[in-house]
């Protein structure tokens, strides 16, 4: 007797310790963390020629070269794609010695965004030396209920210039664009959930006119929304427009690779599940036995 309530007691110890890692794995795939957020800021200086036509949500197609893009590309990679007239680059929400910037010194005429991925990727790239770092400020954007974004703490602003040797070329290559590409040392979206994923970009320069900002170039992205920005009909769902009325975009996905571990761990709970229940009632089986016929009690 005392040999099966020692089997009883180790098995219910085997099912309590699944019950627990099963707890902990459902807890690791529902945990919401609200304060998981990352803002990234940005803002063109641009010499536009005397006369030149304002770019507008209107008038888009027709100069859609014209205006700077933001392309977020992983997790710690942006590129800024930059029109004639680009004198300097503000990036804001990261530390400068948590960011390098490089260039190519190479123009693109009339491109899509993976002629600009090609250029960083395979062609050779200069480190964009001279630029200022402004100490910690705090923004203001003042964009109704999102003012607070960037405003509620002091952040980083550190100024790029653009070279001289590409602005020569933009300025003479008729619907040119040049691109820089920002590297972080961590990642600038956030992980509020298991599989979610968000990150905040915002004009910060009224001034800067029209920006597009493309998440087409952003792999393993599932059901991608964005919250704020500007719709074009010939856009895509992919794509969003800034411009100084509507300056702030929250974007939103789901990580496939996340979501594939996801669905590993469900499969592994629910094995889990089945063992420890099995293990339970083992763990009952001698009181089980030994009240099914009074007085005939197992015996050893």
């Amino acid at each position: 007797m005392l040999r099966r309530r020692t089997e009883a007691f180790y098995w219910g110890l085997l099912g309590i310790f699944v019950t627990v890692v099963c707890v902990a794995l459902t807890r690791l795939i529902t945990h919401v963390d609200r304060d998981a957020v990352h803002e990234i800021g940005v803002a063109f200086r641009i010499e536009r020629p005397a006369g030149s036509v304002p770019i507008t949500v209107a008038n888009l197609l027709a100069h859609r070269f014209e205006m700077p893009r933001l392309a977020l590309t992983d997790y710690n990679e942006m590129l800024i794609i930059i029109p004639p007239g680009t004198t300097s680059i503000t990036v804001y929400g990261a530390a400068p010695f948590e960011m390098s910037c490089a260039y190519s010194d190479e123009v693109q005429i009339a491109a899509a965004l993976p002629t600009f991925l090609g250029a960083v990727r395979k062609g050779p790239l200069t480190s964009i030396a001279d630029r200022v770092t402004a100490a910690p400020q705090t923004l203001a954007l003042g964009i109704g209920t999102d003012s607070t974004i960037l405003a509620t703490r002091r952040v980083w602003g550190t100024l790029l210039r653009v070279p001289p040797s590409v602005r020569a070329k933009l300025q003479r290559t008729p619907l040119a664009q040049a691109v820089v590409r920002c590297s972080f040392a961590q990642s600038i979206v956030a992980a509020p959930t298991f599989s979610g994923r968000s990150v905040i970009v915002a004009v910060v320069d009224t001034r800067t006119g029209t920006v597009a900002l493309d998440m087409s170039a952003f792999d393993g992205v599932d059901g991608l929304r964005f919250g704020g920005g500007v719709a074009t009909a010939n856009g895509g769902d992919q794509l969003r427009i800034l411009d100084a009325q509507d300056r702030l975009v929250r974007v939103e996905w789901n990580d496939e690779a996340a979501l594939e571990e996801r669905d590993i761990i469900l499969v592994l709970i629910g094995g889990l599940a089945a063992v420890a229940a099995a293990t339970f009632i083992e763990s009952l089986r001698p009181v089980v036995k030994s009240r099914a016929v009074p007085g005939d009690a197992p015996r050893d």
